[in-house]
C-alpha cells in the first residue's frame, strides 16, 4: 500500500512542476497578468527592490511607488517577510523578479501547508491532496 502511495505523490508531484514550468514560461514570455490587490504586491516588492539596489533598508513609508505620496503601507503590513525573496532574486528584471517570487510563494505554502498537516495526521498522502487543493484554490491564486 506506502508503494502505491509513493507513485501517487510522485506522479502528482511531476504533474506539478509541469504546471509549474508551463506556468512560468507563459508569464515569463506573456507577461505578468495582475488582478485584484497584485498591482498592490508588485509595488510593495519594486519599493524593496530600489531600496536594497541603493543599499539601503526599506522604509515603512513608500515614496518611490504608491503615486510617490509617501504612503505608510509597510508600517500597516510589515514587508520583512518579502525581504528574503526580494534579496534571492534581486539579479532578475522586475517583471522576472514578480514571477519568481510568485512561484516562490505557492511553493513555500505548498511545502509549509503539507507539513503542517502531515504532523496533525498519519496520512501523508491526503496531507499532500489536501495542501495541494489549498495551495491551488482559486482565491488563493487571485
Amino acid at each position: 500500500m506506502k508503494k502505491v502511495s509513493q507513485i501517487r505523490i510522485g506522479t502528482l508531484l511531476i504533474v506539478l512542476v509541469i504546471f509549474f514550468i508551463y506556468s512560468a514560461e507563459c508569464q515569463f514570455n506573456g507577461g505578468v497578468k495582475l488582478f485584484g490587490d497584485g498591482i498592490f504586491h508588485v509595488q510593495r516588492i519594486l519599493e524593496i527592490r530600489n531600496s536594497f539596489l541603493h543599499l539601503e533598508i526599506p522604509s515603512w513609508v513608500n515614496f518611490s511607488t504608491f503615486f510617490g505620496i509617501g504612503q505608510a503601507v509597510n508600517g500597516m503590513y510589515p514587508d520583512i517577510t518579502l525581504w528574503p525573496l526580494v534579496f534571492i532574486t534581486i539579479c532578475l528584471s522586475p517583471q522576472h523578479q514578480v514571477v519568481v517570487i510568485s512561484f516562490l510563494i505557492f511553493f513555500l505554502t505548498l511545502t509549509v501547508t503539507w507539513l503542517c498537516l502531515s504532523i496533525r495526521t498519519d496520512n501523508i498522502e491526503m496531507s499532500f491532496y489536501l495542501a495541494t487543493i489549498y495551495t491551488f484554490l482559486g482565491y488563493t491564486l487571485y
